[in-house]
């Protein structure tokens, strides 16, 4: 008895395995293009607006004196100098680490990125927070992400606030006054921001009492702002020594450029 030899596929009746296999593998080569097209992109963090009072770029520098508050009977405090001492991507966000951000409150690194809306957020591990609500300025509340003396503050934005006057008075100034802290003799009391330079002023309660620190100089993207002579004299350790040409203009008379 003759018998037929059967060559078609069970699930096709007319085609090999070997055609079978080719449509296959078409049919998910298509699948996974069509998967990866519907991803969305991830957003480039430089879409992100970024706020004009907290402005963040490697190597920044912000150099704070004590102005007001210390007993002149004691030695000088040494100058605080906050700086941005690196950035990372870390999915979406681009986001920079400053160098004694908390200074006079709590030492260390803080981890900063603006997100979509140009708020300033704090990331610590996985948590992340909005430090500074610059789209609403509101009630301003510095996320629980750690327990010590700077996270929790509670405060709000003065939109009426006064000119800075030392070293020399800066344009739209922006104030927070702190109503409420983590710690009762340990804290801030205000901070003060100026457009395009960011902090300018914050006022510290501790055992002394209130003590006013104010921005000597700062380097904000390469150039230059304040004391001229702060930077020649080198009086601190991490004085910076830039690219750009040195300002010799004073505070008050470079205060346009922070209209930015």
């Amino acid at each position: 008895m003759n018998k037929t030899m059967c060559t078609a596929d069970p699930i096709t009746g007319n085609e090999s395995h070997e055609d079978r296999i080719h449509v296959w593998s078409r049919a998910l080569v298509a699948i996974l293009v069509l998967a990866v097209l519907a991803v969305p992109a991830a957003a480039d963090p430089s879409d992100h607006q970024s706020s004009p009072y907290f402005p963040m770029h490697v190597g920044d520098q912000w150099c704070y004196i004590l102005t007001e508050g210390w007993p002149p009977s004691l030695p000088p405090r040494p100058a605080e100098v906050v700086q941005v001492a690196s950035s990372y991507i870390q999915g979406r966000e681009q986001i920079f680490i400053l160098e004694n951000y908390g200074f006079c409150v709590e030492s260390g690194e803080y981890s900063f990125y603006q997100d979509g809306s140009g708020n300033t957020v704090e990331r610590l591990g996985d948590l992340s927070g909005i430090w500074y609500p610059w789209r609403e300025l509101g009630t301003v509340t510095i996320p629980e992400l750690a327990t010590d003396c700077i996270h929790g503050h509670q405060g709000a934005f003065d939109e009426e606030g006064p000119t800075v006057e030392s070293p020399g008075s800066v344009p739209d100034p922006l104030t927070i006054h702190y109503h409420d802290r983590p710690c009762t003799d340990l804290g801030m009391v205000s901070e003060t921001f100026a457009p395009g330079v960011g902090l300018v002023e914050r006022r510290v309660l501790n055992i002394m009492g209130v003590l006013t620190w104010s921005l000597k100089w700062a380097v904000i993207d390469g150039t230059i702002y304040g004391d001229s002579g702060t930077l020649q004299s080198g009086f601190i350790a991490t004085s910076p020594s830039p690219a750009a040409p040195l300002q010799s203009s004073t505070w008050g008379e470079i205060k346009a450029s922070f209209q930015r």
